[in-house]
């Protein structure tokens, strides 16, 4: 990064942290919103000793996007394909060997020429012209300092190609690393880059994180190769694109007491290595149960528990639905999980990209956790809650089209609402919200020339895609697409506020 640049960042950095300072909460004297959440009568001060001082400053604004060069032998794979959304969302697109370089960054960062395998990854996305790209290299290497400086294998590259704003899976990354960071669950690092391939410019690109068992990302027990027991970590996505996957690699279950059939998504898929078909039984059985346990304690069928080996269910001497679900989930992570997709009003939600991990090793908890959040660029009212009001999570995702069966799960519960309020209490305490606004607007403005030159690549017009509303398919310029998604944004956290807050105004400064 040059001088200059770092003295621009280093200006702009202590003025968020003026306005920061600056904004005020006031007291709010409006009706409160209807809402199926109680946000509790308690208002005395919750506890508060968490990490989320860690969560509130953002590695992705003020420094210059750095180069990242893929280089390879297989220059047809590279060529931009636009076929049938049908036949290209099913194409198998395998590795080929590349080299990998970084620069534009600083000296610690650079990359001359590493061995890696790349190819196209997603499934939806992997139709448009704009591929995402993941990256396995033959050695662990860190990129841009992401994670801490820790190294792994494999990256991805997400091209954000029907966000016009190319800002929505760094906000919802931004939200992830505050709310579950700050817990100790994990969300992906991430960073802007500009992409090469064999020297010809493909635009920015969102370095971040694969989602993986590994140390440093979800950390669970890892079988070794070819080991067969059940008692092993693993880490399944709730996801509508099972099929496809290999079928030791794939399931379905049923979810207890969807009589009505609200829960049409059953499929789930293993993204861990799995070697025996005892373990993805075991993994289904358990998955199935889980669920079963938590929906008849909240819903007035008896308290169970597992057996010891995890295989069936039996009575539970509990006094409590929360004793019975705490006996099996994560629950602030699910609390956490909840939140983030009630911000942020993923389309997506009610049917893939939903992680959830268990680690039935000796070591392991056995309680079902849910991190990792993913798939963004759908949310904050491209594709639906135009204006930002009304329960969606909850309620259930897409306009109502299904719901997602563990995020509708407890949102009824008392108990689960006071630990929504209590961790909505941290966030505003802490003021983590503010640093994702500067981020949408500041990197509009730091990274406008990127931006340009992006939407030069690939065609000036935004309107690329049918799935955004109509107004966002008229944006002509990216700033006229983050300015949306910060107005979006702005108008859904005054909506929750009244819902989860205390009765404050949600920072008016902010309002543009």
């Amino acid at each position: 990064m040059s001088i200059l640049k770092k003295l621009t960042a280093l200006l702009m950095a202590v003025v968020c942290m003026m306005i920061v300072s600056s904004c005020t909460i006031k007291p709010n004297n409006s009706e409160q919103t209807d809402s199926s959440i109680d946000s509790g009568s308690d208002q005395t001060e919750p506890y508060v000793d968490r990490r989320m001082y860690d969560y509130i400053y953002d590695p992705m604004i003020y420094s210059e996007p750095a180069r990242i060069d893929i280089r390879s032998d297989a220059r047809d794979y590279f060529v931009p394909r636009v076929t049938n959304v049908e036949m290209s969302w099913r194409e198998e697109w395998d590795y080929v060997d590349a080299t990998i370089s970084v620069s534009n960054c600083d000296d610690d960062e650079v990359l001359e020429d590493i061995a890696a395998q790349v190819k196209v990854r997603g499934n939806f996305t992997s139709c448009y012209i704009k591929k995402p790209y993941r990256i396995k290299f033959s050695k662990k290497q860190n990129m841009l300092g992401l994670n801490g400086g820790e190294k792994f294998k494999n990256w991805v590259l997400l091209a954000d190609w029907k966000d016009s704003s190319m800002l929505r899976n760094a906000t919802a990354f931004y939200l992830g690393k505050v709310i579950l960071g700050s817990d100790g669950y994990y969300s992906s690092d991430y960073r802007p880059v500009e992409l090469y391939i064999n020297g010809d410019y493909r635009g920015m690109y969102l370095l971040c994180e694969q989602q993986q068992v590994n140390a440093g990302r979800i950390e669970i027990d890892e079988p070794a190769s070819g080991y067969t027991g059940t008692d092993i970590g693993y880490l399944v996505e709730y996801d509508s694109y099972y099929e496809q996957e290999a079928e030791l690699e794939r399931f379905a279950i049923s979810y207890y007491g969807d009589a009505s059939n609200t829960f049409a998504q059953k499929g789930y898929s293993i993204k861990n290595d799995v070697y025996s078909r005892s373990q993805n039984e075991f993994i289904k059985n358990y998955i199935e149960k889980a669920y079963e346990i938590c929906y008849r304690a909240v819903n007035g069928g008896g308290y169970y528990q597992f057996n010891s080996d995890f295989t069936r269910i039996i009575p539970s001497s509990a006094t409590s639905a929360e004793e019975v679900v705490a006996d099996v989930l994560d629950i602030d992570s699910l609390v956490d999980s909840y939140m983030l997709q009630e911000i942020v009003c993923d389309y997506d939600i009610a049917w893939s990209s939903f992680y959830m991990d268990v680690d039935m090793s000796e070591t392991g908890d056995k309680l079902l956790r849910f991190e990792a959040p993913w798939d963004f660029d759908s949310a904050f009212g491209l594709r639906c809650m135009p204006d930002g009001r009304g329960l969606f999570a909850a309620n259930g995702a897409s306009n109502n089209f299904f719901k997602n069966p563990w995020l509708t799960l407890l949102v009824n519960e008392d108990w689960f609402a006071e630990r929504v309020h209590y961790k909505w209490y941290e966030l505003m305490k802490y003021d983590a919200f503010p640093y994702a606004f500067y981020q949408i607007l500041d990197a509009s403005d730091f990274y406008k020339d990127n931006y340009a030159a992006n939407f030069n690549r690939w065609g000036g017009s935004l309107d690329t895609t049918e799935e955004p509303y109509a107004n966002i398919r008229q944006f002509k310029t990216e700033r006229q697409a983050a300015e949306y998604l910060y107005d979006w944004l702005y108008n859904r956290l005054v909506y929750l506020n009244r819902i989860w807050g205390d009765g404050s105004e949600f920072y008016t400064d902010l309002r543009r």
